[in-house]
């Protein structure tokens, strides 16, 4: 039969045939998707298995979601923090604070992102993230964040933070083991609440009192001691002169 120039074989709709037919679509059906989960680096008995198996298919694609999510830098904010972490409940999570106008934090940029696609610290399934700190100021408070870029690991609940070079190679072995050289670490700060904000305003005031009073801000440093002490005093004045007043006014009644 001749259709459209095309030359079609009667045989090829006979019973036989079109058994053959399908089991060949079904071969290459398999075939197809067998070649597709290569990318998952599982084994051939596991590929074999998935190829057969819708299920067992669908599992193993949620998995390799879940671990592109885990190689990707997360980007983290006021926002969406404790939500996106809360959502891996199994991992470990590095946090990079930085600010776009911070030349170390772009000089290590190209470091940070090979240490997300670093194998070893996938199959630790540890999430590596990013917080731009002028965006997200209420992390900053509850991390106690004062120079970019700060590194802080969480891991099981505690707090851990980097204080070595900015390689990717010495960021891996920090979070695989080189966190347990700082023992327990700390508890990881709960969210920022009203208190939480003037009791870090407080500390972080007298931290730069501190160091103006021991000189290292020079002149701009003691002109804010000498400030600083003269509001104190003159609100010192206010409150005697408020309880004199208060004083007199309970003597006349």
């Amino acid at each position: 039969v001749t259709l459209n120039g095309c030359y079609c074989r009667r045989h090829l709709f006979s019973n036989e045939s079109a058994s053959a037919m399908s089991h060949t679509s079904v071969s290459y059906y398999r075939h197809v998707r067998r070649s597709s989960i290569k990318s998952l680096m599982i084994s051939p008995a596991a590929a074999d298995a998935a190829a057969a198996s819708p299920l067992i298919l669908l599992v193993l694609l949620l998995s390799s979601v879940l671990t592109t999510s885990l190689a990707e830098i997360l980007h983290l904010t006021d926002n969406n923090f404790d939500s996106v972490l809360s959502a891996f409940p199994s991992s470990s999570s590095l946090v990079l604070f930085q600010s776009h106008d911070c030349r170390y934090c772009n000089e290590m940029r190209d470091e940070y992102e090979n240490l997300s696609n670093d194998e070893l610290v996938r199959d630790d399934r540890i999430l590596v993230a990013s917080v731009h700190g002028p965006s997200s100021p209420n992390l900053s408070l509850r991390f106690n964040i004062r120079s970019y870029p700060t590194i802080i690991y969480l891991r099981n609940g505690r707090m851990y933070e980097y204080r070595g070079e900015h390689t990717s190679q010495l960021m891996r072995s920090f979070v695989l083991k080189g966190y347990e050289n700082q023992g327990e670490g700390v508890a990881i700060p709960s969210p920022i609440t009203l208190w939480n904000r003037m009791e870090f305003y407080f500390k972080a005031a007298r931290s730069e009192l501190g160091d103006a009073a021991r000189g290292e801000l020079g002149m701009t440093g003691y002109a804010m001691v000498f400030l600083t002490g003269m509001v104190l005093g003159l609100v010192g004045v206010l409150m005697y002169v408020v309880a004199v007043v208060a004083r007199r006014k309970l003597k006349d009644v």
